[in-house]
């Protein structure tokens, strides 16, 4: 079965400078966030550099729980980036987050800029993630 969100999942590799730079949740998974994870306010975003690494600053708990429940805590951490190609129901273009103890991968969405990140939280049938925009290109 494939959900709504798969659909967007992006299909051809992005330039790099397309994903470079701070992305930031958007109005509507920020609400998320808040009201339906209970998740105290936050300044939460991803910063994927041009040398492929990165930073994370207070993603929520719930984005690694295969259920989609939260514990009300963030993390963060750094570490190496990378596009790569995945095989879902298509072949479609992820971001792999290698941290020092774990490997997760997020999903780009749309065909061309403006990308979005999004981040599956919980089943992949309730079709529930969080959306992050990027608010600067890095420069």
């Amino acid at each position: 079965m494939v959900d709504r969100q798969e659909l967007n999942f992006t299909r051809t590799k992005p330039e790099i400078k397309d994903i470079i730079g701070t992305w930031s949740p958007t109005v509507q998974t920020l609400k998320d966030i808040q009201q339906r994870g209970h998740y105290p306010e936050a300044k939460h975003e991803v910063i994927l550099k041009s040398d492929g690494t990165f930073s994370m600053l207070n993603m929520p708990d719930w984005w690694k729980n295969g259920f989609g429940e939260s514990n009300k805590t963030f993390e963060s951490g750094s570490g190496k980036w990378r596009i790569i190609k995945s095989k879902n129901i298509m072949n479609i273009w992820i971001i792999e987050l290698e941290f020092p103890t774990e490997t997760n991968s997020v999903y780009l969405y749309y065909q061309k800029t403006p990308y979005l990140i999004f981040i599956r939280v919980g089943d992949p049938n309730n079709g529930f993630g969080m959306f992050y925009n990027r608010i600067n290109d890095g420069r």
